[in-house]
């Protein structure tokens, strides 16, 4: 199978190194740098999505899958720190401080007794992540594109407060706030896809 990005390509093709039937991946010299980015962005963007699951209900599932998109999301975030300039390294410690603060909280929080351990910690760790994407704009390695992109994932922050707000409405305010919340998770997609 062969996949295309403008204006690199890396090609999917059987490896003649290893054992029969596995699978690697020869990249042109030109696209390993890319592939290396789209490596990064995946774990950040899988991580960021389902830590989304975290706010979901009151169970155990989502806390689950909340606690594995946190280690999904430091494992991308320590892969992205290794290739910026200072800023951008102490833009991405921060994230990664918030995301460990926001892994311990969805941990307590599957805890009786312990939830609201939890949700202070996750308040705290969403006010460390919003100053880390406003630092991360600093940061020259990610470029005009990239510095989009952080602007993006700040109002898909500012979105996800608005949704939270409007949820607490009776009546209709969870309908308001379904669409504010689809839009913090298309603009975070398309937020750490720029980055």
């Amino acid at each position: 199978m062969l996949s295309r990005f403008s204006p690199m390509m890396v090609v999917f093709l059987p490896s003649d190194i290893g054992q029969v039937g596995q699978v690697g991946v020869r990249r042109k010299a030109i696209g390993s740098c890319f592939s290396v980015m789209i490596i990064r962005v995946t774990y950040i963007l899988g991580g960021s999505l389902m830590q989304m699951s975290y706010g979901l209900g009151d169970n155990w599932a989502g806390s689950l899958a909340a606690i594995f998109g946190f280690f999904m999301l430091i494992t991308g975030l320590g892969k992205l720190k290794a290739g910026l300039d200072p800023a951008g390294q102490g833009a991405a410690g921060l994230l990664s401080i918030a995301a460990m603060i926001g892994l311990a909280s969805a941990f307590f929080s599957m805890i009786p007794l312990f939830g609201i351990f939890g949700e202070i910690g996750l308040l705290v760790a969403f006010i460390l992540e919003l100053v880390g994407l406003v630092r991360l704009r600093n940061s020259s390695t990610i470029g005009e594109t990239g510095k989009n992109g952080a602007l993006l994932l700040v109002l898909s922050m500012g979105m996800a407060i608005l949704a939270t707000l409007f949820g607490l409405i009776p009546f209709v305010g969870g309908f308001v706030a379904s669409f504010f919340a689809l839009g913090a998770l298309i603009l975070i997609f398309m937020g750490w896809t720029r980055v």
